[in-house]
Parts: C-alpha cells; structure tokens; sequence
C-alpha cells in the first residue's frame, strides 16, 4: 500500500518500502481520468460562453471595387454594414489644398458632410460628382474612373 498522497489530486505515492498494489496505479488513473474530463467540460462551457457573448458582435470583412467614373456605383458586401472604411490603393484622401474627399469612415444612419457614401443594410453606394468643373459643391471622390479602392468593413446583425 502507498504510503503518501499527493497534494493536488490525492494520487498514491509510494516509498520504496511501501508495497505495490496495482489496484492503487488504478485508483490514480481514475482520479487523473476525472480531473481531465473536468478540465474539459470547464473549458468547453468558457467558450461556449465566449461564443455566445461574441454571436452578433460582428467580423470584418475586406473587399475592393474599381470607380467606374459614374455619379453613382452600388457595391454588394453580403452583410449587414455597422461601419465601413474606404480608401484608394495608393492609401491617399486628397491632393494637398484639394476639398476633394477620395476616403473616410462611414457608418450608417450619420451622413457625411458631403455625400461621399450612403449604407443601405448589406451594400453601400459611392459617389462621383463635379469631376473637371472649377466648382464642386459635393467633392466626392469614391468612383473616379479606373481607380481602384478599399474596404474594411465592420458586418454583424
């Protein structure tokens, strides 16, 4: 028979005197068996809670298009948009002194100062105005023609 235990799973632990009994090597592969099995069942409802406070909370989704020049072009995410971020490839907003606004964040429902991108549930519009007049009371600049742009989108229910 064991002499000691251990301190954390009450396993035997022999001396070298002590006898060996193969029912005790059992006995501590049943208390090892069950410690893991609740470790795991522990673990398993952590993420199952996580999940569930995750569900809903949204994911991002990375998309691009090409300005087709038009006063207006429809892109489709698939997704319900909470926020989207646009920008052009070369990263730039505008040329130095230019009220042109060729990126920005968007979020539903909050319309811009100027109309550069509306959300409409899971597709957002983007807008071309004004292009080669001296005055542009709408300096939008999300489909020039042949530039090609990013997006970040934030989607979720």
């Amino acid at each position: 028979m064991s002499t000691n235990k251990t301190p954390n799973y009450n396993l035997h632990s022999w001396l070298p005197t002590d006898e060996f009994h193969l029912s005790e090597v059992n006995e501590n592969f049943d208390l090892l068996d069950a410690a893991l099995k609740a470790e795991a069942q522990t673990a398993a409802r952590g993420r199952s809670a996580l999940s569930a406070q995750m569900a809903g909370k949204g994911e991002l989704v990375v998309g691009s298009y090409t300005g087709n020049g038009a006063a207006m072009q429809e892109i489709i995410v698939g997704h319900k948009i909470k926020a989207i971020l646009i920008e052009t490839t070369k990263g730039e907003r505008s040329d130095y002194g230019s009220l042109y606004a060729y990126g920005g964040l968007h979020l539903p429902n909050v319309p811009p100062y100027y109309k550069t991108c509306e959300i409409d549930n899971d597709r957002f519009r983007v807008f071309c105005s004004g292009a080669g007049t001296t005055y542009d009371p709408n300096p939008t600049r999300l489909n020039d023609p042949d530039i090609q742009y990013v997006y970040l989108a934030w989607v979720g229910a």
